[in-house]
């Protein structure tokens, strides 16, 4: 499914071709649903493919988390059992990562401690006026 061979990129192409539409269809119904609820005042989506899909109109704002290669290798091996080769497969698949970060609205550097880390999700935040 993964693969650089023709038949699998069609496969791929063809999966995603009924997937996408369906996914973005239920995280909208479930935007509108949180937003009803007027308790909300941030929604995120994590979705890895999001810029690919072009669901980037669905967002008021697209935030791309640069994380370093060896800590996606682990991350992706402790909490889904993948490889380094499976990652790399994948992230092949996927827009390069130059690409998305050029195309988010803010960037958040995943480098550093925890703290740091979330000290940028919150000016990104501030700076939205959520809060």
């Amino acid at each position: 499914m993964f693969g650089e061979d023709t038949n699998a990129i069609q496969a791929r192409h063809d999966l995603e071709a009924i997937v996408h539409p369906e996914i973005r269809k239920l995280a909208e119904q479930s935007i509108r649903d949180l937003r009803q609820q007027q308790q909300v005042e941030l929604i995120v989506l994590d979705a890895a493919v999001l810029l690919e899909a072009g669901w980037k109109d669905a967002c008021d704002l697209v935030v791309f988390v640069d994380t370093p290669e060896a800590d996606r290798i682990a991350r992706v091996q402790a909490n889904r059992g993948w490889s380094a080769e499976e990652l790399a497969k994948r992230e092949a698949s996927q827009w390069p990562l130059p690409r998305k970060r050029a195309a988010a609205d803010a960037v958040i550097d995943n480098s550093k401690s925890v703290d740091e880390t979330a000290r940028q999700l919150e000016q990104v935040i501030q700076n939205l006026g959520v809060r």
